[in-house]
C-alpha cells in the first residue's frame, strides 16, 4: 500500500513537470510568417519563425503551386528567420522542390542558419537542395548553366 502512494505522488511529480516543459516549450515556439516578394522575375519567399506546424509550413508549398499557376517556375526560399525546421517543415519544402521541378523549375535554398544547415545535411537533402549564403547568389545561381 506504501509504495502504490509513493508511485501514484512519483507519477503526479513526473507529469507536472513534464506539462511545465510542454508549456515552456510551445511558449518559444515562434508562429511562422510567409512573405513572398518578387526579386525581378524570380519570386522569394521569406519564411519566419518556427516549421514545426503541419498547417502553417503548408503554406510554403501552398504559396508554391500558387507562383507555378503564374507562371514562376523558379523560386527561392530565404530562411535567415527560421529559428528551427521539424519535419513537417521539410516535407513541406521537398513538396515544393518536386512542384518546381515537374513544372520545369528548380527551388533554391538561402541564408539558412547554422541548425538548419545541419538538418539538411544529416537529412542529405543538401545533395538535390542547394544552399546559398545570400538571397542575390541563390537568384545569380538560375542564370549560371
Amino acid at each position: 500500500m506504501v509504495y502504490m502512494v509513493l508511485l501514484s505522488r512519483l507519477i503526479v511529480m513526473v507529469f507536472s513537470k513534464c506539462t511545465y516543459y510542454i508549456r515552456a516549450v510551445k511558449k518559444d515556439i515562434k508562429s511562422m510568417k510567409v512573405r513572398t516578394q518578387l526579386h525581378g522575375d524570380i519570386p522569394v519567399l521569406t519564411v519566419s519563425g518556427d516549421m514545426m506546424n503541419d498547417a502553417r509550413s503548408g503554406e510554403i508549398h501552398t504559396r508554391i503551386k500558387d507562383l507555378i499557376k503564374n507562371n514562376h517556375n523558379k523560386v527561392v526560399i530565404d530562411l535567415g528567420k527560421v529559428a528551427w525546421l521539424a519535419s513537417v517543415g521539410l516535407g513541406a519544402i521537398l513538396a515544393s522542390y518536386t512542384s518546381l521541378k515537374n513544372a520545369g523549375g528548380d527551388l533554391k535554398l538561402a541564408r539558412s542558419t547554422r541548425k538548419i544547415r545541419s538538418v539538411l545535411i544529416f537529412t542529405q537533402l543538401t545533395k538535390i537542395l542547394k544552399d546559398y549564403d545570400t538571397v542575390d547568389e541563390a537568384i545569380v545561381s538560375f542564370t549560371i548553366v
